[in-house]
């Protein structure tokens, strides 16, 4: 039984017979040896299950056939379902099986498959290789860098053949692998230019179900946008209804919806996109235009405004780093943004679960001076009630760090609401 293990293990693709007490054992053929009109369907079909240890049919498939500087034979397979709990352990996929003249010389090549793609499954065979070839070897020689750079380039080819020409296998593609395939951004950076207009986001201009591709939405940006936004979060319908698109949704401006964890730390490392920087509508310094409102509603201005600053800054403490009347906002009364050089709310939140421990950036807290509850607090100010503006101040303070899960206090929280809304109420 040992001895039929190995024999179908390494040899159960060489192109003559093993008999073991009389019976054939080797019962696969080299299907990768035949010419691709020799193959058909269900051959394709049950070989990758016999591969991958699948029960699905595969999504797609590559079949090379190179002659010339370099001689090898390939079957390249894209499952139509992602394994279970791949996207914890990528490290802990198997990739494709690596022969030499139909014989099995490793049974996992992680040499020949980069990180990003190692959802494919498959076979590569070359006849360049010596049957002893070792995994130093495998590391270290020519060939393989030249056989992996044919299969990136052909397997890149394929999705970008799907974004073109169909679109139901690329939805199903990216759907299942999109977030490891994204993190190629991070590594292949020979490929770069090619991921990054593989890329797709949910956005403000998009429904739940649909996405779009950066080519697009530069397509779509009106002539006085000078950046693409974005704004990452944990879910699309937090983000949806974020304060800070309020401008935006106003302004009818795009704004990129990062859902997806690994989006917070891809998408900053693209830096422009045709000369168009990618910026972070979380990040106070945005260059935002008003010039064209067609009202300038009452707000409260100088020094009353500052004034009504200070209180908010006592009150939010060491947290905040600075107070601002806010540009961005048109029916909240607050929201909390972050400073030149912080980290998205998001990705400190994704660095803590990875027990990277950064210490929260202090926000930049921004008012909206035209708010009626604004108004509201400064002529409680004026009229000397600075305890209950204070108090007040907190609440606003508190519930925009609601708003971002941030929240370290909510009972405090509700115990003021109440206190508010009890003097709010009271008989006078």
């Amino acid at each position: 039984e040992r001895l039929e293990q190995i024999i179908r293990k390494y040899s159960n693709f060489v192109d003559y017979s093993i008999l073991v007490n009389g019976d054939e054992v080797n019962s696969q053929g080299a299907l990768w040896h035949k010419s691709k009109s020799e193959i058909t369907d269900e051959e394709l079909n049950e070989f990758y299950k016999f591969i991958a240890a699948d029960a699905q049919e595969p999504l797609d498939h590559i079949h090379l056939n190179m002659e010339g500087r370099i001689n090898f034979k390939s079957l390249i397979f894209v499952p139509q379902k992602a394994k279970p709990n791949f996207l914890q352990s990528p490290d802990d996929l198997t990739s494709v099986q690596l022969y030499s003249n139909r014989v099995m010389v490793q049974e996992d090549c992680k040499d020949l498959i980069p990180e990003y793609l190692r959802f494919v499954e498959g076979v590569v065979d070359s006849e360049d290789l010596p049957l002893n070839v070792s995994r130093e070897m495998t590391q270290y020689t020519p060939i393989m860098t030249k056989i992996k750079n044919v299969l990136v380039n052909k397997i890149l080819g394929m999705i970008e053949y799907w974004a073109e020409s169909d679109q139901e296998k690329f939805n199903t593609f990216y759907k299942e692998f999109g977030p490891l395939f994204k993190s190629g951004l991070n590594s292949d950076f020979e490929n770069r230019e090619r991921l990054t207009e593989l890329l797709r986001f949910h956005s403000t201009k998009t429904g739940d179900e649909e996405m779009t591709s950066l080519k697009d939405y530069v397509d779509r940006m009106p002539d006085f946008q000078k950046e693409i936004y974005y704004l990452s979060g944990e879910s699309l319908k937090e983000l949806r209804r974020d304060p800070k698109l309020e401008y935006f949704k106003k302004k009818d401006v795009e704004v990129l919806l990062l859902a997806d964890p690994i989006d917070a730390f891809v998408v900053p490392g693209i830096g422009e996109y045709k000369e168009k920087p990618l910026k972070s509508i979380e990040k106070a310094d945005l260059d935002l235009d008003d010039s064209s409102d067609e009202e300038q509603k009452e707000s409260v201005s100088g020094e009353e405004l500052e004034a009504l600053k200070k209180i908010f800054k006592e009150a939010a403490g060491d947290y905040v780093e600075d107070v601002v009347a806010s540009r961005r906002l048109v029916d909240s009364v607050a929201t909390l943004t972050i400073g030149k050089e912080g980290l998205d709310s998001h990705v400190e939140k994704m660095m803590k679960m990875m027990d990277q421990q950064t210490g929260p950036s202090k926000r930049v807290l921004e008012i909206n001076p035209s708010h009626p509850l604004i108004k509201n607090l400064n002529r409680l100010q004026q009229n000397g009630e600075a305890e209950t503006v204070k108090s007040m101040a907190k609440q606003i303070y508190e519930g925009a760090l609601l708003l971002q899960g941030d929240l370290q206090s909510p009972g405090e929280f509700i115990s003021r609401m109440t206190e508010v809304m009890t003097k709010a109420t009271e008989d006078k």
